[in-house]
């Protein structure tokens, strides 16, 4: 393989992973985006933000 078939192959799964980040990263952003517009509109949000400031970890003052 010449340097510059390897060079392409180089770029062309480069391209390939961009646009697969690209694919993924838009699912999550559309699901987090439904998933927000459900509990915004819900009692559910209220109680979800309780129990999850209820597990986060607590730190203590020295």
């Amino acid at each position: 393989m010449s340097p510059g078939e390897a060079k392409g192959k180089v770029l062309e799964t480069g391209a390939d992973g961009v646009d697969t980040v690209r694919r993924v990263g838009g699912e999550a952003l559309d699901r987090a985006k439904s998933v927000k517009g459900k509990l915004s509109s819900s009692a559910l949000a209220s109680r979800l933000s309780s129990t999850i400031a209820e597990r986060a970890p607590h730190r203590r003052g020295d």
